[in-house]
């Protein structure tokens, strides 16, 4: 069988090695057993991935948006909020950092990335990486999902 299967060159190396190894010892069910569970997983694995696409594209979007926004669209009012006496703190804060993106873009772009440079840091640490990665397990809706994926992996 292995052999049939490497002649096909569409199968993977490590399904191919296994079921070698599964005909040598005489273990075949228990080995074809192995792989049908781990295809079982990956299929579950690429549906979280596709089911998670529509997610992020929709993330990008509303970030996309926000920026264009405070970028653009905000600094067309500021003739309109000069005339008002006062104007409430949020308003406040959200025309600052308008004004702070659209002049210093290239400031707000570097602490942006210094942000995602330390949180990689941090979590390259093992300490904080555990903890992290008990948290996804015990997650209430996706924490299962989580179990499966490392188990899968793992094994």
């Amino acid at each position: 069988m292995s052999e049939a299967m490497e002649s096909k060159k569409c199968f993977p190396e490590l399904m191919i090695g296994m079921l070698r190894s599964g005909e040598g010892s005489g273990n075949i069910d228990q080995v074809t057993g192995r792989l049908a569970t781990q295809y079982e997983r990956y299929k579950l694995t690429q549906q979280v991935k596709s089911a998670m696409t529509y997610p992020m594209i929709l993330l990008i979007l509303c970030v996309a948006i926000v920026i264009l926004i405070v970028t653009f669209i905000l600094p067309q009012f500021q003739s309109l909020f000069d005339q008002m006496d006062s104007l409430p703190v949020p308003t406040t804060i959200l025309i600052a950092c308008s004004n702070f993106i659209t002049q210093r873009w290239y400031v707000a772009l570097m602490v942006v990335f210094a942000i995602v440079v330390v949180v990689k840091l941090i979590v390259g640490i093992p300490g904080v990486r555990r903890t992290l990665d008990r948290g996804k397990v015990r997650m209430p809706v996706f924490g299962n999902l989580f179990k499966v994926i490392y188990t899968a992996r793992f094994a």
